[in-house]
Formats: C-alpha cells, sequence, structure tokens
C-alpha cells in the first residue's frame, strides 16, 4: 500500500513524498522449508535419514514467520 503527496517547489521543481507499506494489514506469513536447509532441527520436509531412523518430529509444520509489517518513506525531488 503507498500513499503520495506531490508538492510544486518552483515553475520547474516537484517535491514527492512517499509512505509505503508491505503487509499493512499484519497477515502472518510463515517461512516454509527448503530442502536446501543445514540444520535439521529447522528442516520440516524430511521424513528421516540414516543417523535419524524414527524421522523428524516437527515434519509438515512451520519453520516460523517472517517479519510483520515493513513501513518506508521517502522523498523524491524532480526537476
Amino acid at each position: 500500500m503507498s500513499l503520495f503527496k506531490n508538492f510544486k517547489v518552483t515553475e520547474k521543481v516537484d517535491l514527492q513524498f512517499r509512505a509505503e507499506g508491505f503487509n499493512v494489514f499484519n497477515h502472518t506469513n510463515f517461512v516454509l522449508a527448503n530442502s536446501g536447509q543445514a540444520a535439521a532441527e529447522t528442516t520440516h520436509n524430511q521424513l528421516a535419514t540414516a543417523d535419524n531412523v524414527g524421522g523428524f518430529p516437527n515434519f509438515g509444520q512451520a519453520g516460523g514467520t517472517l517479519n510483520a509489517r515493513n513501513l518506508q518513506f521517502g522523498l523524491k525531488l524532480s526537476f
């Protein structure tokens, strides 16, 4: 989501204020495990390995969540 406000500084110079939000409604974004993860305790998509015959107890579970919401502000000068 973005909000912009344009200001006329002079006849040829414009200033734009920008406010941008990512994940504004704060929906949970889960970290999905991938096969390239190094630590076995954070790998949630393996059934079993040779040294872990019983498998991983957390198979199929989300590995955590991503950052909540991010906001950024900026100024853009056009001439």
